[in-house]
């Protein structure tokens, strides 16, 4: 389910900084569910046991403004089960979406301050 891979990606991210002795300004993490995105953002009491769980380890291992949104037509996690060439090629390119560069994150961030 979406929750678990949100636990997954929120332990590696921990575990990697910690064993590589990463000392990174800021970590981001992208989803293109918002209502996961909105349950990261809440208390873990106010779900159910099982989203709870999720959303505590969640916030455990991140903190939820290093959560963002991307579309679903853009987001490359998915590039495998559409298998668009044009969507691989644009994706995969060094430079990577236009979503996750620095400059497009730190307007996001100033934008909610």
């Amino acid at each position: 389910t979406d929750q678990k891979k949100k636990v997954l990606v929120a332990h590696l991210h921990h575990r990697l900084k910690k064993i590589l002795e990463l000392e990174a300004a800021e970590s981001f993490f992208w989803s293109d569910s918002t209502i996961t995105l909105k349950w990261i953002e809440s208390s873990p009491n106010t779900w159910k046991t099982f989203v709870a769980s999720r959303v505590s380890e969640i916030q455990h291992h991140s903190h939820p403004r290093q959560w963002r949104h991307v579309s679903g037509s853009t987001n490359p996690a998915d590039l495998v089960s559409r298998w668009s060439f044009s969507l691989m090629t644009r994706y995969l390119s060094p430079d990577g979406p236009s979503y996750a560069s620095w400059k497009y994150t730190m307007g996001t961030i100033n934008s909610l301050a």
